[in-house]
Order: structure tokens, then sequence, then C-alpha cells
């Protein structure tokens, strides 16, 4: 796409907001605090290690400052031990039904991947969701949702990555969703995105996914497809399938009970970037993984507290030799949301 149709379309919007803007509107400028507090213990079956981690420590800052015009602030306090900025938006909301975002913030893609720490399933996402389609960057995003209809449709334009906005980049990545929630608990989705990253060449991510809730359960399938343009490299495919069956409690503290399970897998993905002959590289192999876990949950308002335990089993072509890191392991947690 033209960085002139860009431009173009964020002078519409701009005329747009200011012909439906109204002063009239009242403004709670206290902002709400919210975040997630993940920490666990994981243990090996592959060599017998172990380790304790601090998988996220998340806060989040959500308020309004004028009329129709509110912000997101979230950061990370231990991603991976590391201290990082995730979220860090302008909402404008010129009527109800639509919203236009500026900032950094998730590119619109993977029903798995859009989950906030929080509400993850398991432990860590799919491989669909965690090598490819779970992007935070720059740019420029409208949401538009149909009431009467269950649709929301929501796509923008970013920069390559979040990681280095100083860069002048003449590639800019595309992503746009569309879901339908319909009345018999169904969710069908669609997505696509298509990015180039620094120093690599364009890839184009195609996702369809099918979430259904049903009483106590809830099923999810996901497929995700990769094509690198121009590139004599195979096409990435991954799927994702799980399964929740929650049971209320009444013991005073713990208000549910789920049991759930994972099977996904994925082949060779490559993350677009070429080695040193010129050739793009496996920088993660073929893999399936099938995933078993209990989870308790204890709520109290609005701030819950969850108890999890799962088992992953990796399984691998023959002759791979796999680290602790992709293999076998036993999962304990405990998840703080508020």
């Amino acid at each position: 796409m033209d960085r002139r149709y860009v431009f173009s379309l964020l002078c519409v919007v701009a005329t747009y907001i200011a012909a439906n803007a109204s002063g009239d509107d009242r403004t709670d400028y206290r902002p709400a605090v919210s975040g997630c507090v993940r920490t666990g213990y994981e243990w090996s079956a592959a060599d017998g290690s172990g380790r304790f981690a601090v998988y996220n420590a998340r806060l989040r800052l959500d308020g309004s400052v004028m009329p129709r015009v509110s912000y997101r602030i979230q950061a990370d306090m231990c991603d991976k031990g590391r201290i990082s900025l995730k979220d860090a938006f302008v909402r404008l909301s010129p009527d109800e039904p639509l919203s236009i975002f500026a900032g950094q913030e998730r590119v619109p893609f993977s029903v798995d991947a859009s989950r906030d720490v929080g509400d993850y399933y398991f432990s860590d996402l799919s491989f669909g969701a965690d090598y490819l389609g779970n992007l935070r960057s720059v740019g420029v995003k409208a949401g538009y949702d149909f009431p009467w209809s269950g649709l929301y449709i929501e796509g923008g334009v970013f920069a390559p990555s979040a990681d280095e906005q100083s860069r002048w980049e003449r590639s800019l990545t595309y992503g746009v969703k569309i879901n339908c929630d319909t009345r018999a608990g169904l969710t069908p989705q669609v997505c696509f995105m298509s990015r180039k990253p620094y120093g690599g060449i364009r890839y184009n991510l195609y996702d369809i996914s099918l979430s259904w809730r049903y009483g106590n359960w809830f099923l999810e399938g996901e497929y995700l497809h990769c094509d690198y343009a121009g590139a004599s490299y195979p096409d990435a495919h991954t799927f994702n399938l799980m399964a929740d069956y929650g049971l209320p409690l009444s013991t005073g503290f713990l208000s549910r009970l789920s049991f759930r399970g994972r099977f996904d897998g994925m082949s060779g993905i490559s993350d677009g970037i070429a080695g040193e002959d010129g050739v793009l590289v496996i920088d993660h192999r073929p893999r399936k993984r099938l995933t078993l876990g209990v989870r308790t949950s204890s709520v109290h308002g609005s701030a819950g507290l969850d108890f999890m335990v799962s088992y992953q089993q990796y399984f691998y072509r023959s002759g791979v030799d796999a680290g602790p890191d992709d293999n076998n392991r036993l999962v304990a947690m405990m998840i703080l949301r508020f």
C-alpha cells in the first residue's frame, strides 16, 4: 500500500472525528488500574532439570482525559526477565460503534494471540500464535462493531516492529481480523497479516478459527498458513485444537474447577531473516504437542486467583535432539488477576 493512501486515510479519519465530536460528555479522569502476575515452576522430563520463573508481572492503566478520548498504558515488569512496554495508545470514539487507535498496540491477528496473559488457557500460547501471530507494533488501527449482528471488524497499518521506532523504513505491516459472535455460542474469525521484518523478506499470514461456548464447555480450533513472498522456502502451517470443561464449586474459596486439553503442531517456521548465504533458515523446527491440565479458580469481585498444573508432551521427527526449552515438561503456576 502506497504511503499516500495511508495519509489520505488519516485525513478522512480526522475530518470524521471533528464532525462528530461533542463536548457535552462528562469525563472521569481517574485511571483504572489492572494487571496480572503469573509465576510458577517448570520441571523438564527430558533431563530432570527445573526452574522457577515469573512469567509476567503486567500493570495496565486505562483512563479518559476528555470526552470520547481514552488511553491505555501497559507494561510488563518481568517479561521473561525483561521490562517491556506492551501498549501505549490513544483511543478515539467519535461514535459508539467506531473506535480508532493510535500508538503502540497489538496487530489484529489470531484468536489465541489476542488473549491477555491473564486469559491464557495454558501456560503458553499455541505454536502459531507464539511464533507468528503475536505481534505488537506502532501504528494506527480502527475497529467497528455492528451490535445488531455481532460482527466486529478491525484493521490497521503498523511499523515492521515496535523494537526500533527510531528507524526510517519503507515497508509497513498490515493486519485485519473479522469475527462474529452468534446466538448459538459460535464465534468464527478470519484474519490476515502481511509483514516484512527489518532485514528480512515479506511474508503473508492467513488465519481462520472457530470458537464454541456451550454450557460448561469451551472448544476452539485455529489454523494458520504462512507464505514467504519471493522466497524459495516452503509455506508454513500451524494448527491448534483445544477444549475446556469447567465445573462450578461452592467450597467458600474456590469457585471453579476446569479440565483442559490442547493438541497443536507446526511445520518448519522461518522468521523471515535470511542466513549468510541469502537463504531462509528454519528458526522453529517441526513439532507437535499434547497438553493436559487442570485449573482451580477463586474469584472475588474483579480479582481472581488461579492455580494450574499441566503437562506437555512433545512429538518430533526421529533423530531430533531438543533441549528442555522445547521438550516434555511439567508446569505448576499461580496466576493473580486484578
